[in-house]
């Protein structure tokens, strides 16, 4: 729900910027900001859906493990290693966004994604 509220916003956004810029841009037309903006949104949903999972199976084998030492240990690594995962997605994100920015492709001056 939290989401399509922001697309929302986002996508009002987008709409007044392109008003005052007096751009001529379409509801179906597709730039390569737009695709990258996309391809960037699937690809943040899919790996923190999977960190997410990945700690809570590492959550569950910690649970189970029984006090075994190298059980203990593998569902530690499994936690830690989603967790490093998430951060370096968050900031590839952070940093696409910088690198569009710098370049002036997202046409805005704020950080997007």
């Amino acid at each position: 729900m939290e989401l399509k509220m922001f697309q929302l916003i986002a996508g009002i956004q987008s709409g007044i910027d392109t008003a005052r810029t007096g751009g001529g841009l379409t509801a179906g037309s597709w730039t390569i900001d737009t695709v990258l903006e996309t391809i960037l949104r699937i690809l943040t949903l899919i790996v923190g859906g999977l960190a997410v999972a990945f700690i809570v199976v590492g959550g569950i084998k910690y649970v189970t493990s029984g006090g075994d030492e190298k059980k203990v240990a593998g569902a530690k690594n499994t936690i830690l290693y989603a967790v490093i995962g998430l951060v370096v997605a968050i900031a590839a994100r952070v940093i696409i966004g910088l690198v569009l920015n710098a370049l002036n492709l997202s046409g805005q001056s704020g950080v997007r994604g």
